[in-house]
């Protein structure tokens, strides 16, 4: 889809509480898309539009749910028509501690920011991977407890690990005919998130934590005296992505699986039901090495069974990613705006466009088999094929894409893997300044 039509579908018909904020936000959207990585006054052409993009974000009907709620409607009914979706869930904090600004605080509460937990819909066919967007994001300032406060009145309150929970909530029940997958990391190993997705007919996909109490076999155990009895019932290889200081590997893994009933916490009294469904052990046959303890209530008969859920908590990594699209792609942290109301606007319409910029890196590689021609801008098409001297009848959507990659950096050698998001979208961004170029020209004559 062209960046002017994927724009209007976002905000074209957003509730700002007066139309003409339809026009302001199309043509801000423009802006920012053009220049992610762009401060405010870079990313405006002049005084007077900066002027309205800070008045835009100050208004109090253009908050963070308004601007997301069509993207997040789109999404849903696009999800509906799906027969299986990853549903991947993950948490960030926005970083504003440089800014002299009252806000909640984060991390360690020596900073201030905000707290945002993402869920991320992703369609999965064999080997396919398809974006569809960010059906449910919740934004929201951390609030100061006393230290006094007891377990009873904590677990009595709202508290941040609802939000796990709540997005399933959000979403709403899976149609009869549908697989939907809640991947997550540690933080949703929480019985009650597991409730509330039998609950609404979803699937959970989890990396566990917790040393629950288990029945196996008809016998009460404890998680890690069931895990230690747990044998190697297949093998295969995983390629893990570059990490930090981690550079990329091949790991060489083992996989067993058991199938158990959960028992509720004590907390939660006899009335609580306990929740069937099999752990799956991931290791390497080395010390110190790679380790994942899965929980799913889908159901793992066979190797093939548990090595495709493994390879979906794999993906868990592109929330992940998301969230690096928005940091470091959208440049978030650092918007300088003065209330917590304008930051909160800002980053509702960036946490739209990072996931655009996450489909790029997506496009390259679910788009071997189809033609350049049949999708990409004409103009786009003339400069990539003029530029690099090759013929546009047999480039696919692959190539079109790799050689916008090179115009931002990638130097695609033949042992080179697919571009990321950031070459992807700097190549993007150079294309248009030339196609731009060449329309002016031709308006001068």
């Amino acid at each position: 889809m062209d960046s002017n039509d994927w724009i209007k579908q976002q905000w074209s018909d957003a509730k700002l509480g007066d139309l003409r904020r339809n026009s302001r936000a199309l043509k801000i959207a423009s802006n920012l898309l053009k220049k992610t990585s762009s401060s405010l006054p870079q990313q405006c052409p002049n005084w007077a539009h900066l002027k309205a993009t800070y008045r835009f974000f100050n208004e109090e009907e253009v908050t963070f749910n308004a601007l997301q709620q069509i993207h997040r409607n789109w999404v849903m009914n696009q999800t509906i028509e799906k027969k299986q979706v990853l549903f991947i869930q993950d948490g960030s904090e926005i970083d504003y501690s440089s800014r002299d600004i009252e806000l909640g605080p984060i991390g360690n509460h020596n900073g201030h920011g905000f707290c945002l937990h993402s869920t991320l819909a992703v369609e999965v066919n064999n080997h396919y991977q398809n974006i569809l967007g960010m059906p449910h994001q919740i934004l929201w300032e951390r609030k100061k407890y006393k230290k006094s406060e007891t377990r009873t009145q904590k677990r009595a309150r709202p508290n941040e690990a609802d939000v796990w929970a709540n997005s399933v909530i959000t979403i709403g029940k899976a149609p009869p005919n549908s697989k939907w997958i809640h991947v997550c990391d540690r933080g949703a190993d929480i019985f009650k998130f597991l409730e509330t997705c039998i609950l609404y007919q979803h699937h959970a996909l989890v990396r566990m934590v917790q040393n629950r109490k288990l029945t196996v076999d008809g016998q009460t155990k404890q998680l890690l005296e069931v895990l230690k009895k747990i044998k190697p019932q297949g093998v295969f290889q995983l390629e893990r992505r570059t990490r930090g200081s981690k550079k990329a590997a091949i790991y060489d893994l083992q996989v067993g699986w058991v199938k158990a009933e959960v028992h509720s916490p004590k907390y939660m009294g006899k009335k609580a039901r306990s929740i069937l469904g099999h752990y799956i052990k991931v290791w390497e046959d080395k010390k110190d090495g790679l380790e994942w303890i899965l929980f799913t209530t889908l159901p793992v008969e066979s190797f093939e069974d548990a090595y495709e859920k493994v390879e979906w908590y794999s993906m868990r990594w592109m929330i992940e990613e998301y969230h690096k699209c928005l940091k470091t792609g959208c440049l978030v942290e650092q918007r300088n705006f003065h209330t917590s109301q304008a930051l909160q606007a800002i980053i509702g319409m960036l946490g739209i466009i990072a996931c655009r910029l996450l489909e790029l890196k997506y496009m390259v590689k679910n788009t071997e088999q189809i033609k350049a021609g049949a999708v990409v801008n004409q103009e786009l098409l003339n400069i990539i094929c003029r530029r690099n001297e090759i013929d546009s009848k047999n480039l696919t959507l692959k190539d079109f894409w790799r050689y916008v990659a090179k115009l931002g950096g990638f130097l695609g050698r033949k042992n080179d893997g697919n571009p990321g998001w950031q070459t992807l979208w700097r190549g993007w961004t150079q294309l248009l300044l030339m196609q731009q170029a060449i329309i002016d020209f031709q308006k001068c004559g």
